[in-house]
């Protein structure tokens, strides 16, 4: 009868290193993920924009092809940009680099803000749906199914299990952010008419990065915060949308209206810039003429009864009037501004919609905060004083998630 030896027998096998012990999570992690349909199509849809941003990027290099000089304003307007960025929030950012006098300097803030653009766009939908998708199931399975007995019966802590966990999102998101916008920044490249495009634009792969990283850590560990938080995966879920979601709806409808009552008051000239009588007689051959509704009209005349006081409320009254007659006039195209008053106009406007734009409800939008993190990557913000709050809340609720989830991940070993 054979005798078989049951001691301890070496291990003959290649021992891994300690650092790396949160790839074994990570990279089993992004295998399981892989095999869900919904998120290989939503990562392909995330791929799409891709190629807008390299037609961009085409026709601004043709735009400055054989050219010495800046735009000036008149073909800013004329051109496509120009009226892309009478579009945009930040539409002063696209104008003031094609009018640069420093070619290079107005090329490198021209690739910066599509860049930036670019990697604000898929992170808007796509990066929200791929977070929503993915971070989840990721603690939350391993609380219901008892996997941490696993995990931590292994030479494994606390802070390798998050990080693992945190590469499996941030893997997905590099796919659809970090990989595209440096495919984007090679194409663009590749058909500049000359290499000078490496010189100026040198430091955007970098950029690229520290601004994929800014949207990718915290926006990971809230969704793994809130994983961690619930054994059923559909509760995170929720919980990780309405903290996205709510707050963005919140500030951009807060920022619509704060952004439409600041263009009134820039467009809006004072009553003094026209008298009564001009504005009744321009209404006048406006009706008669049919461009304007009678029905709209007033009845009341424009100008009191000469002799006759007025009080308060009857000369808000008729300033009110006046007002709605010069918006009829404006309508029409037969009261505006001439092009001095109009560029002076929208630098006005221009300015009070960066002021807006860092309003202290801005903060609930975790995702504007980020946005605007990014923009000071790219060198597009770089007033630190409208800049320090929005870095602040960032490292807070970074901080705050990763104190719960290293509490909540060890609180199923101490049951």
């Amino acid at each position: 009868m054979p005798i078989y030896d049951l001691g301890y027998r070496a291990w003959r096998g290649r021992h891994a290193s300690d650092v790396g012990r949160f790839w074994v999570i990570a990279s089993s992690g992004v295998r399981v993920v892989s095999r869900n349909t919904w998120v290989r199509r939503v990562l392909l849809a995330a791929w799409l924009p891709t190629f807008g941003l390299a037609a961009v990027i085409f026709g601004y290099e043709r735009l400055l092809e054989n050219r010495s000089v800046a735009l000036t304003p008149s073909e800013v307007r004329s051109s496509v940009f120009g009226a892309l960025s009478d579009e945009l929030q930040d539409g002063d950012v696209v104008r003031e680099a094609l009018m640069n006098e420093d070619l290079q300097a107005g090329r490198h803030q021209m690739w910066s803000w599509l860049l930036c653009t670019f990697l604000r766009a898929p992170q808007a939908v796509m990066a929200t749906l791929v977070i929503g998708m993915i971070a989840p199931p990721l603690i939350a399975r391993d609380v219901r199914t008892r996997a941490f007995l696993i995990y931590f019966s292994k030479p494994i802590g606390r802070v390798e299990y998050v990080v693992g966990k945190l590469l499996i999102v941030g893997a997905y998101l590099v796919f659809i952010t970090t990989v595209p916008a440096l495919g984007c920044y090679l194409f663009g490249v590749a058909l500049s008419s000359d290499l000078s495009v490496l010189a100026d634009t040198w430091d955007l792969p970098i950029r690229i990065v520290l601004a994929s990283l800014v949207f990718i850590i915290p926006s990971a560990s809230v969704a793994l915060m809130f994983s961690s938080l619930t054994s059923e995966s559909r509760f995170a879920a929720f919980a990780w949308f309405a903290f996205w979601g709510l707050g963005f709806i919140a500030w951009n409808v807060t920022y619509g209206v704060l952004s439409q009552e600041a263009r009134r008051a820039v467009y809006a000239p004072p009553v003094s810039q026209h008298s009564p009588q001009e504005l009744q007689r321009k209404v006048q051959e406006a009706v008669e003429r049919g461009l304007i509704d009678p029905s709209e009209v007033m009845e009341a005349p424009l100008q009191p009864p000469p002799g006759v006081p007025l009080t308060a409320e009857q000369r808000n009254t008729l300033e009110t009037r006046m007002r709605d007659y010069e918006e009829l006039l404006r309508r029409v195209e037969l009261l505006g501004f001439d092009d001095h008053d109009r560029r002076q106009r929208e630098a006005q406007l221009a300015h009070a919609q960066r002021k807006i734009a860092h309003h202290p409800m801005s903060l609930v939008s975790m995702y504007d905060t980020l946005v605007r993190l990014q923009r000071w990557v790219f060198g597009l913000e770089k007033q630190w004083s409208e800049l320090l709050p929005s870095m602040t809340v960032t490292v807070l609720i970074t901080l705050f998630a990763w104190f719960v989830l290293l509490r909540k991940v060890a609180a199923p070993l101490r049951i």
